[in-house]
């Protein structure tokens, strides 16, 4: 199927090595939960590696205890924001949650009691440090570990990265960090790993008030003269990987201010244009950003590629008496598409 953009809306081949992952898991999931029991798992690597890759490569997989059940298992982009879309269409293929296996597409925080054999290095997680800086409405962090001075960059990279993803969670830190760096002498101001929860904690509070991500008004100049965006705090994909079609609707309105943003006479109009807009995508996909310049208000868009989101917002756009609307779509599981308005 091909739709009013002209791009596939259907991953078949992924959708079947989906279906395929599914199956063999069904025949399998009891002895693979024996096989954790008694220690002989890894045989089953290979065989977990190989489905898990027939969806897509850059997939990555780790077992797991369960919170409500005994195992779990989980199927992650491993920090490949491209990848998102693909392990939670997984996720939604899983069968229902039992006693023995429950599912998920982005790794829990887990505590830093760990021990990690990596690189032909023994380190423990709880010696890790973090520095961490506010920008924006996150944080950027410093991590740092006394072992990383005999280590390659991408060994402590990869170390970091699994420390965050134990003390915070996946979800935490593609949504709430901004840049990851590695530090090879202690930092200034670094406070043990452990700390970052609760940082995190009151950087979601500001960001996320009861739960829900707030907006952010930005100011800038653009090609065309001053630029006006209100945005998410944070446009991050991992929000809604489903959401993997950027759509932007662009508005021309007659009442105009001296920057070009809308005046009195065509805001109201404009803000209710974007209720309808809202409404009509509904659960298949959310507006994130809303960008005014020279004239002309763009809603950004991000839909589940699957539904007929997109098709509803060329047809719900017509009409407008103040010019002709403009509607382009283009895949973006990564949210590339509004990155420059990224704090």
């Amino acid at each position: 199927m091909v739709n009013l953009f002209g791009h596939r809306t259907s991953a078949r081949g992924k959708a079947r090595a989906i279906e395929a992952f599914w199956t063999w898991w069904a025949d399998h999931c009891d002895e693979l939960a024996l096989a954790i029991g008694d220690g002989s798992i890894r045989q089953w690597v290979d065989g977990m590696s190989s489905n898990v890759g027939g969806i897509d490569p850059g997939l990555a997989w780790e077992f797991g205890p369960g919170t409500t059940s005994m195992h779990r298992l989980t199927v992650t982009a491993g920090g490949d924001p491209s990848l998102r879309q693909v392990a939670r269409r997984w996720l939604r293929g899983a069968p229902a949650p039992d006693a023995t296996w429950e599912y998920g597409d982005l790794r829990p925080a887990s505590g830093l009691s760990d021990t990690l054999e990596i690189g032909g290095v023994e380190l423990h997680l709880d010696d890790l440090n973090v520095a961490a800086t506010p920008r924006g409405t996150g944080l950027d962090v410093l991590v740092h570990h006394p072992a990383f001075a005999r280590m390659p960059e991408g060994l402590r990279t990869q170390i970091s990265f699994l420390g965050l993803d134990s003390a915070v969670g996946e979800e935490a830190v593609e949504l709430w960090l901004g840049e990851i760096a590695t530090a090879v002498d202690r930092p200034e101001g670094a406070r043990p790993l452990a700390d970052l929860p609760g940082l995190l904690a009151e950087v979601a509070a500001q960001g996320a008030p009861d739960g829900e991500m707030g907006w952010t008004l930005l100011r800038g100049a653009g090609p065309n003269g001053p630029v006006l965006v209100a945005c998410l705090n944070r446009l991050s994909s991992v929000q809604a990987p489903d959401y993997d079609q950027h759509v932007a609707v662009s508005v021309p309105f007659s009442d105009r201010t001296p920057d070009g943003w809308p005046g009195r006479g065509s805001l109201a109009l404009l803000q209710g244009l974007e209720d309808h807009l809202s409404e009509i995508v509904g659960r298949s996909g959310r507006l994130v950003a809303v960008e005014s310049s020279a004239g002309v208000r763009t809603f950004h868009f991000y839909v589940d590629s699957t539904t007929p989101a997109a098709d509803q917002l060329r047809v719900a756009s017509t009409g407008w008496q103040q010019g002709t609307v403009g509607v382009r779509g283009e895949p973006d599981p990564s949210w590339q598409a509004v990155a420059a308005f990224r704090s």
